[in-house]
């Protein structure tokens, strides 16, 4: 049972405690009020679909920053429609800035997930030194390819925006993303407006970003994938591989790579049954021949985000931030050891 079984469960108990009134006159009187309810319930479960429980989750109370970091919470970075997305926001307390900033990218089969998932790795960022934020996005099935990577961009611009306010150096900007984030990160990391379009009122401002961390993303949707993987690849374009091949081709960053794109880590487990290891390898090679900077992290028998050597996924999260820092000008090249 997944958590979203764990909430669905959890919303019926209450509805049935809720919506089996009594004799007393009482008990009728509120019967209205208990119907509005069910109605709030009802749109929770099927309007927002399992992204219902991703909501939920986010009014939570949130673990506590160190104390070297001061965090701002649900900061509107971009309006949708009737929706406000949201960043939080992980600053240093100590140094006088301007700080280099990442962007964190929620994974979820871009169809669930929330910012709070990478608060773990806004704090360690924030703890060396970098201005982090983890952001909100639109999710399917209600929403499609472009809509996630729209934005994604959409925050990186704001960050260039409000580099002044939020003490950011505007010039240097990365990207992590994990899964289907990992796949938006390197989407930022390979293409700009030419590209792919985008929307809003700042679209002048740049979306490019200086490094990118992809842990364990798929690089070319137009392979096949999995057969959960490949659900949930349609989903988020809208459509079947049959029915729009050309949706998968676009949505591959893989199929964006020029000279002159960011500098990519790619983490990856060699026993994935989500997202196959060979995604990234390709990627690599990718690279290689047209002289993208990219580093491979092999996991060796490790799965999607787990299992293997707990050695190795230690080690990988300590070269990922040397790779940032690295690149966001924090550390000397030479402190890679690479």
């Amino acid at each position: 049972m997944n958590k979203f079984d764990n909430f669905k469960g959890s919303v019926l108990l209450w509805l049935r405690k809720i919506f089996l009134p009594g004799r007393s006159f009482l008990d009728f009187a509120l019967l209205p009020w208990k119907i509005l309810l069910v109605l709030l319930a009802v749109f929770s479960l099927v309007v927002l679909g399992r992204g219902g429980y991703g909501y939920c989750t986010a009014w939570q109370s949130y673990p506590a920053a160190p104390a070297t970091v001061e965090l701002r919470r649900n900061v509107v970075y971009v309006q949708r429609d009737w929706q406000n997305l949201k960043m939080d926001i992980a600053t240093p307390k100590q140094g006088h800035g301007p700080f280099p900033a990442v962007v964190c990218i929620h994974g979820g089969a871009w169809k669930s997930g929330n910012k709070k998932e990478m608060l773990p790795c806004l704090y360690a960022l924030a703890q060396q030194g970098c201005v982090a934020v983890s952001i909100d996005y639109r999710l399917a099935p209600n929403h499609h390819f472009l809509d996630q990577i729209d934005d994604c961009k959409a925050a990186v611009r704001f960050l260039r925006t409000h580099a002044k306010e939020l003490n950011i150096d505007p010039l240097h900007i990365g990207a992590v993303g994990s899964s289907a984030g990992g796949h938006l990160a390197l989407l930022l990391g390979t293409t700009d407006t030419k590209e792919l379009p985008i929307s809003g009122d700042d679209i002048k401002v740049s979306s490019a970003v200086e490094v990118v961390v992809n842990l364990a993303g798929p690089t070319d949707l137009s392979k096949d994938l999995p057969a959960d993987s490949e659900l949930s690849a349609e989903k988020f374009i809208g459509k079947t591989r049959l029915q729009n091949p050309e949706s998968f081709e676009k949505a591959s960053p893989i199929n964006y790579l020029t000279a002159g794109d960011a500098p990519t880590m790619i983490i990856h487990g060699t026993r994935d049954q989500i997202v196959p290891y060979e995604q990234a390898t390709e990627f690599l090679e990718a690279c290689k021949k047209i002289g993208v900077e990219c580093q491979l992290l092999a996991i060796k028998n490790g799965g999607h985000g787990g299992g293997g050597n707990i050695d190795e996924w230690n080690s990988s999260m300590v070269q990922m931030e040397k790779f940032l820092l690295s690149h966001l000008k924090l550390l000397p090249s030479s402190a890679l050891g690479l």
